[in-house]
């Protein structure tokens, strides 16, 4: 989005667009970020949440609620990676790594499923890392 000027003033994701609860909301962007393979880059999303900081509505949230929306989201779309895989639909595949959509579907969802388990590793890290940048000290993640 941009505005009257034509300056950058926000993202939308046309995938989730919706009006829901704001830790959904971080929580699903800060899952995507985070990402690296089939772990979780705590600094990653911690560099999107000191971004968001700067709008100054960080102090507002609770860290314990904005690490359960990332944990949230992501099992969700493991679960929803899960239900494709039952009812083999929606998702495209590569026929080059799979054998079928329902395979690749599968794979998805334990994908999903070992970043749920990295993030329930990481949590105490992150969570005293959430705390520490809402609170507004400098050294995140040392």
């Amino acid at each position: 989005m941009f505005d009257e000027r034509g300056g950058f003033a926000g993202l939308v994701d046309l995938d989730t667009f919706m009006d829901h609860n704001l830790y959904v909301e971080l929580g699903d962007a800060l899952r995507s970020w985070g990402r690296r393979g089939e772990a979780v880059e705590a600094e990653a999303i911690l560099a999107g949440l000191r971004g968001y900081a700067q709008t100054g509505n960080l102090r507002a949230l609770q860290p314990e609620l904005l690490l359960q929306g990332i944990q949230l989201m992501t099992l969700e779309l493991g679960m929803r990676f899960l239900l494709d895989w039952l009812e083999d639909c929606y998702w495209n595949w590569d026929p080059q790594r799979y054998a079928s959509r329902r395979d690749h579907n599968l794979a998805r969802c334990r994908r999903q499923i070992r970043l749920y388990q990295h993030l329930t590793q990481l949590a105490p890290q992150l969570l005293e890392s959430i705390y520490a940048l809402a609170s507004g000290e400098g050294n995140w993640l040392s």
